[in-house]
Parts: structure tokens; C-alpha cells; sequence
């Protein structure tokens, strides 16, 4: 792993697991259990980007760095996914490559993909704002409040202003994800340097738990539903402290450890291919056993197969890295 955040990948590895879950047959015809997934495990991933943010960068060279990992991925699947829809389905390369750029679930192929051109924007947009920011006085809370009144912003005034499949690269969420991104890059020494409290985690689960027995207030970032600004906010809250509290206990567990963390280090690969593959799965499956272990079986392909893939792509790397220094030693 090198100098990755152990605990972190775990993290991860938990959130993505969640992802796939929520995008599973078990999910789809639960509505509790979609509410429940859906209230935390994106606006975790934002909470993740934040930690490792660096205002020390220059604008271009974070801009560079994000898309080499984050467009890059995004630009070489879609482009094949486009050519494949040309071949398959008879459909224009055009209208493809048109909603590749554009960058919002309704216009991708596969949706969870928005994900990455969204995260690319905000990271962008965040550069600036936390650099202005951090002229405020030196506490996380009054830095952190330009971000609650922007969040503000965005739900009583602009939220329902623009374009039902929003704006490219879906611009218009970056005041509520920019929220979670904030809420990471200014508690990044105490996630970084986990240590669980028990006593909050306890009444953080009584408040998540509470919440939404109180409230079917539902998140979905993809469709621009975040129906309350209070117990949406506050379930995100509690869920991403309580995964973090999770993975503490999971790093204790050596082969759940280096399990959750191998996962958490593919999740952009399972992000990408756990959507289509996931859904192939349970249509082979459905009819050929019980409809819960097909369900079941679907995750388990979901979650498995991108990490096939993350393993050769990581080995062809590894791969061009070694010829790469043979054929410098052969030239000197």
C-alpha cells in the first residue's frame, strides 16, 4: 500500500461496497434501506476528496493531476462505451461523445460515472474557494461557514433554477458537495489520525437512526433530490463519522483490513464497471435461483469483477514500467 492512509482505504473500500448495494435489486425494491444507503454514501466520497486536498498546488498543476485520474478513466471508458453503442445499438458516435462531455447521469451511458467529471469540477472550484477561505481566522468553524451559507444558498434559492439534467459536469451541485469536500479538507488531521470516540458514535447512530425514523427525507445527488437541508445534512453527518468509527474497528481485523483496503484502493474501478455488470449479472441470475441469492450473487459479481480489472490494468502498469527501465539500461 506505500504511504496510502490504511484507515482511509478502508473507508473507502466500505463506501463503495455501500455504492454497489445501493445500486442492487436488494436496494431498488426497499425503500428504507435506499434511504438509509443513499443519505451518506456519496456525500462520503466528498468527504474522502477533501482530506487529501491540497491548497499548496498551483491551479494547473491540480488541474492536471485530477484529470490524468480522474477524465482520463472517464474520457477512455466513455469513448469505448460510445463505440460500442455505435456497433450494438446503432447509435450516433456523436450523440454519445455530446453526452460524454456534457458529463451528467442523465446524458452518460453508465450513470454512476458522473461522479468523476463532477469531482473534477469541484475540486477546480474548490481551489479557489478554500484559498479564500482560509483568510477568514484560523478556526475550522468560521472557515467552514462560507460553505453553510452557499449550501444555503443552493437549497432555498437556486435548487429547481437549472436544466433537469443540470449543468454540465453537473456544475450546480458544486455548493452541496463543496459542503461534505469543506467539512473533509478542515477535519483532515483528526480523520487522518483517526481515533474513535464511543460515546459520539453511539449518539451519532441514535441521531442517524432517529432521523430518519422521523423524516423520509431522501438524497439523491445524481437527480437533484435533496428534499431537507436539516435531516439530510445531519443523517450524511452521522453516517460518514459512524463509517469512519467502522473502519477503525475493521483495521483490527488483519485479513478484513487488507480486504476492505485492496478495495478501497480499486474504488474508482468498481465505481466505473460495478453499474452494467452488476445489472448483466442479476438478469443471468434472476430465474436461475432464488431471487435474494441472485440479488446477492449480483453484488458479489458487481463488486469482484472491476477489481479483475483494476488487477490487470495495475499489472500492465507495472508491466510498462519494468520494459520501460530495461529499454533506458539498454540505451546507456
Amino acid at each position: 500500500m506505500g504511504s496510502r492512509n490504511i484507515h482511509i482505504d478502508i473507508v473507502k473500500g466500505v463506501g463503495i461496497l455501500l455504492i454497489v448495494l445501493g445500486h442492487n435489486y436488494m436496494a431498488d425494491h426497499n425503500a428504507e434501506l435506499k434511504e438509509v444507503l443513499f443519505s451518506f454514501h456519496v456525500p462520503l466520497f466528498f468527504y474522502c476528496a477533501g482530506l487529501f486536498f491540497k491548497t499548496e498546488r498551483s491551479f494547473s498543476s491540480t488541474a492536471l493531476s485530477k484529470f490524468q485520474s480522474l477524465l482520463k478513466p472517464y474520457f477512455i471508458t466513455g469513448v469505448i462505451l460510445a463505440a460500442g453503442f455505435v456497433v450494438l445499438k446503432n447509435e450516433p458516435f456523436v450523440n454519445s461523445v455530446a453526452g460524454l462531455l456534457y458529463g451528467t447521469g442523465d446524458t452518460l451511458h453508465w450513470t454512476p460515472m458522473w461522479f468523476l467529471p463532477h469531482l473534477f469540477a469541484l475540486t477546480l472550484v474548490m481551489w479557489g474557494l478554500i484559498r479564500m477561505s482560509e483568510r477568514l481566522p484560523d478556526y475550522p468553524a468560521m472557515r467552514m461557514a462560507p460553505f453553510v451559507v452557499l449550501f444555503g444558498l443552493y437549497i432555498f434559492a437556486l435548487k429547481g433554477t437549472f436544466p433537469a439534467e443540470g449543468l454540465p459536469f453537473s456544475l450546480d451541485l458544486v455548493f452541496v458537495s463543496g459542503l461534505f469536500f469543506a467539512a473533509g479538507y478542515y477535519t483532515k488531521h483528526k480523520a487522518l489520525h483517526f481515533k474513535p470516540s464511543w460515546w459520539m458514535a453511539g449518539l451519532a447512530l441514535a441521531i442517524f437512526a432517529g432521523t430518519h425514523i422521523a423524516s423520509d427525507a431522501f438524497v439523491d445527488l445524481n437527480k437533484r433530490t435533496y428534499d431537507s437541508a436539516f435531516f439530510n445534512t445531519v443523517q450524511a453527518a452521522c453516517g460518514i463519522y459512524l463509517v469512519l468509527c467502522s473502519a477503525s474497528l475493521l483495521n483490527a481485523v488483519p485479513k478484513i483490513r487488507e480486504g476492505l483496503a485492496y478495495v478501497g484502493a480499486a474504488s474508482l474501478y468498481i465505481l466505473i464497471f460495478h453499474y452494467y455488470i452488476q445489472i448483466k449479472a442479476f438478469g443471468a441470475l434472476d430465474g436461475r435461483l432464488p431471487l435474494m441469492m441472485a440479488a446477492f450473487g449480483s453484488f458479489a459479481i458487481g463488486s469482484a469483477v472491476p477489481l479483475l480489472i483494476y488487477e490487470a490494468v495495475k499489472r500492465r502498469d507495472t508491466l510498462t514500467m519494468v520494459i520501460s527501465m530495461f529499454r533506458k539500461r539498454s540505451t546507456q
